[in-house]
């Protein structure tokens, strides 16, 4: 019961997931459906493609007809900055994350964001990271583990 009443207060503040889009056709669909499947479900994905050359703006704009927390919008390529900042203008939520298009998310990874501001009274909270080979073999995975916390204020 508890965890019901916490999901129904957790999931009034919209986040917006912007993904920046470059010719990444291969990893592209892995690290939509990461988005979608989050079990934090108040959030919009808007992909901004940024001059893709391979089949990546046709991939987001089959997920944007599946799926309306889906937007997607095209630009000549400026680089990533560019194309975050383009997002970051046309987001609606009241929270704003960043997923590399070549990247995939934990299915729990907009809810332990949140939960992290909301236990700390926080503006910004950061994740851990896995980084793999290409043939699957963990480089690094940063902490190992373990769940630190740091509040950093004025004083700071």
């Amino acid at each position: 019961m508890i965890s019901n009443v916490r999901q129904t207060v957790m999931e009034e503040e919209q986040i917006s997931v912007i993904v920046s889009v470059y010719n990444t056709e291969k990893y592209l669909n892995q690290c939509i459906q990461s988005i979608l499947k989050q079990t934090y479900h108040n959030l919009e994905l808007i992909l901004v493609d940024d001059g893709s050359t391979d089949r990546s703006l046709a991939i987001c704009t089959r997920y944007q007809q599946q799926d309306s927390r889906v937007r997607v919008f095209h630009q000549a390529n400026q680089g990533v900055s560019k194309a975050r900042n383009y997002g970051m203008d046309v987001a609606a939520g009241d929270l704003i994350t960043f997923v590399d298009s070549d990247d995939y998310v934990m299915p729990n990874y907009l809810e332990e964001l949140i939960t992290a501001l909301e236990s700390t009274g926080s503006q910004i909270a950061i994740s851990d990271f896995q980084s793999y080979k290409g043939n699957g073999q963990l480089l690094v995975h940063m902490p190992d583990h373990e769940v630190s916390q740091r509040t950093f204020t004025d004083n700071n």
